[in-house]
């Protein structure tokens, strides 16, 4: 667990960190440049394996440098799993993000058919009224001219 906060330490993790934020854009962002930060001191580690394995040491010294050694290896083990741990949380961020997205259509798609579907009312209740409209007219106009043939009946009867 040392170890770990200590490779969180050298690289920042912590400061960069900051807890979670509003935008997932951004947090992606962030870990995806820890990410890169993970590979940038796995290599440096690598590095510095390297190094150590070309010294020549007495061999009062090599007890030492195992020992540096196997802390780097510890170090490298540690970035590795932090590593993977990231990768998940990359993998489930852009699960929820696409969740959010599908969500945020699948409710677009609905308001879009409620308007639809409130508009198609509107449009029937408005023909239904027309033709209510014209049925009326279209009554008095018969009434009236019933009207003007009873009173030219009339007219003729009276003649």
């Amino acid at each position: 667990s040392s170890a770990a906060s200590d490779v969180y330490k050298r690289q920042g993790i912590n400061a960069e960190y900051g807890g979670p934020r509003k935008k997932s854009r951004r947090r992606s962002q962030r870990d995806r440049d820890i990410s890169k930060q993970c590979l940038k001191y796995s290599e440096m580690l690598m590095r510095d394996l390297l190094s150590l394995d070309q010294l020549q040491v007495t061999e009062e010294a090599r007890p030492v440098r195992k020992k540096v050694v196997q802390n780097i290896q510890t170090l490298l083990d540690n970035l590795d799993s932090i590593t993977v741990q990231l990768r998940g949380q990359l993998k489930k961020i852009k699960e929820e993000e696409s969740k959010k997205h599908q969500e945020e259509q699948q409710r677009k798609e609905k308001e879009l058919k409620e308007k639809e579907e409130r508009e198609r009312q509107e449009r029937e209740e408005r023909e239904r009224k027309e033709r209510e409209t014209l049925s009326e007219q279209e009554k008095k106009h018969r009434e009236e001219q019933e009207r003007k043939q009873k009173e030219e009946r009339e007219r003729k009867e009276q003649a």
